[in-house]
């Protein structure tokens, strides 16, 4: 599996891009998600690095690498099962984006502008709105 990307294949990550929004369509349906290309954790640091820190130094560093955004396909789990019933999700890079609040900003107006379709898998859009609730509202 790949991820299309305007006329191509994308399987680099661009330089300073934070992540990506998609869309997967899979059997007649969609999901609107967004993606980091890296992720970020502390860890603890080990002994040596603890004992040359001077003073009040955190104890814990920051731990960057790369995603596994070449082969994610979605946090949903209704495509997950749809993905293990043998259908083939066709995915798709929508927007690259240099800024969570970019990246963040761009998710959102796509949830807005599509989750009250009958084929959209999205269930909430920030995890405050819920598909069933909007659907009561109209």
């Amino acid at each position: 599996m790949s991820w299309s990307y305007k006329l191509g294949i994308l399987d680099e990550v661009p330089e300073g891009a934070i992540g990506f929004t998609y869309i997967i369509e899979i059997n007649g349906y969609y999901y609107y998600g967004l993606k980091r290309f890296y992720t970020s954790r502390k860890v603890p640091k080990g002994k040596k690095e603890l004992a040359q820190q001077d003073g009040r130094a955190s104890k814990k560093k920051l731990v960057v690498k790369e995603s596994n955004w070449k082969s994610y396909c979605s946090s949903s789990d209704a495509v997950k099962n749809m993905v293990l019933e043998g259908h083939e999700p066709n995915r798709t890079i929508l927007d690259i984006c240099y800024s969570l609040k970019e990246l963040s900003y761009k998710e959102n107006k796509l949830l807005y502008a599509n989750i009250e379709g009958d084929k959209c898998l999205n269930d909430n859009i920030s995890g405050k709105y819920f598909k069933k609730e909007i659907l009561e509202w109209l």
